[in-house]
């Protein structure tokens, strides 16, 4: 997927611009660390990220993420659309450690205001064991109600064989839809380990039976099974009940799964 190259004194080092279900899978330098952006704002528009008030990253779009290098230190994101700063968040990014930032929640409209946040987490990229992939799992609808992550081994989403629940990814409500000005994800943001050839889905907390989705996974086939070495980060964005969106600056985009590779 092509790359574009984007040098900013200091502050950035480099802009790895990746499309939707991939990321850079380079290491930070010794005195840099790596920060992974995501825009999965259900209703927000493009948006531009910034670094210490310098736009870093342009024209980020829902679903896509971009990686970065920043100088470790007490760095300031922020987001911004149609060139206005709506949301800032601190990071003290320490040399060497691996970050991923989600833009999450709805901007809304005047006559229902939403509240854009960041979920930032630290992200441990060592490789997963023989014969293992390292996944994790976020919720980031924010009217879907809670649900199960889980693996299973053959059948279809509608007739799903040998399903599994996966340690810390049961019962998961949405991260979106609090308001809350510093959200936290599910199991801590930690990646778990399952094994090669597993696939992968969601469904309603505590159902059985049918799947709401099987998560595609990037570089593979719609029903492949997780990859030996790779780490994976799975996600649910977008609307259940996509709302009207009078006056909005974008159409509200409907429930989907959408898959990143971490290296």
């Amino acid at each position: 997927m092509l790359k574009n190259i984007v040098l900013l004194s200091l502050l950035l080092v480099s802009v790895l611009s990746a499309g939707c279900n991939s990321s850079s899978s380079s290491e930070p330098s010794p005195t840099t660390a790596k920060v992974s952006v995501y825009h999965a704002g259900a209703d927000a528009p493009t948006v531009n990220i910034t670094v210490d008030g310098q736009v870093a990253i342009n024209n980020l779009t829902f679903s896509n993420g971009v990686s970065a290098e920043v100088q470790a230190g007490a760095r300031q994101l922020g987001v911004q659309v149609s060139g206005l700063t709506i949301l800032q968040s601190s990071l003290n990014a320490v040399a060497g450690q691996n970050y991923s930032v989600f833009a999450v929640d709805t901007i809304g409209t005047g006559v229902a205001p939403g509240r854009l946040s960041l979920l930032v987490t630290t992200d441990n990229l060592s490789s997963p064991p023989s014969g293992q992939a390292a996944i994790r799992f976020l919720h980031l609808s924010p009217d879907a109600p809670a649900v199960d992550f889980v693996t299973f081994t053959g059948g279809t989403a509608a007739l799903p064989t040998g399903v599994q629940p996966i340690s810390g990814f049961s019962n998961v409500s949405s991260v979106s839809g609090r308001g809350a000005a510093n959200p936290s994800a599910p199991n801590g943001g930690n990646f778990v380990t399952i094994p090669a050839g597993a696939r992968v889905g969601v469904r309603l907390a505590g159902s059985t039976g049918s799947l709401i989705a099987e998560f595609a996974l990037p570089g593979q086939g719609a029903t492949a099974g997780v990859a030996a070495g790779k780490i994976y980060t799975a996600t649910v964005q977008g609307f259940l009940t996509p709302p009207a969106r009078v006056g909005s600056l974008t159409p509200a985009r409907t429930l989907q799964t959408v898959t990143y590779a971490n290296n």
